[in-house]
């Protein structure tokens, strides 16, 4: 049995522009982008909610 809490994950994501070598940079933050979008659903059952942020 799972117990009834609430709470928020962060996930962290850098804000790198201008470079122009960016390939694997771009795709490493759309995954993290797409995975943190599966998680919300994951873990909505748990009252947890992701939020992502870039700096």
């Amino acid at each position: 049995m799972t117990q009834n809490v609430q709470g928020t994950i962060v996930v962290v994501t850098g804000a790198r522009s201008g470079l122009s070598e960016a390939t694997v940079y771009s795709a490493t933050k759309t995954a993290v982008r797409v995975i943190s979008k599966g998680l919300r659903q994951d873990v909505k059952p748990y009252n947890l909610r992701p939020t992502r942020q870039d700096y």
